[in-house]
């Protein structure tokens, strides 16, 4: 069971760290919520709780958000 809490705490953190990496891109881009939206089709809803780490991400949407700001996936995930 602790294994279980360990690995769910630290995909909670790499969610949180992922979205408050993608809102820093997104705003230096000049991208609206909205505008990732129309551009990815994602929910702005969903692209605002990524960004609060109030979400889990799938690795295949993660990628279109880092590919909507022209940042590689990679950097989103960076401390």
């Amino acid at each position: 069971m602790a294994n279980r809490e360990i690995k769910l705490d630290a995909i909670a953190e790499a969610s949180a760290l992922f979205g408050r990496n993608f809102r820093e891109a997104r705003q230096a881009a000049g991208l609206s919520q909205q505008a990732v939206h129309a551009e990815t089709g994602l929910a702005q809803s969903f692209i605002s709780d990524v960004e609060r780490g109030k979400s889990t991400i799938s690795l295949d949407n993660a990628a279109y958000l880092a590919n909507c700001v022209r940042v590689p996936l990679w950097k989103l995930l960076e401390d």
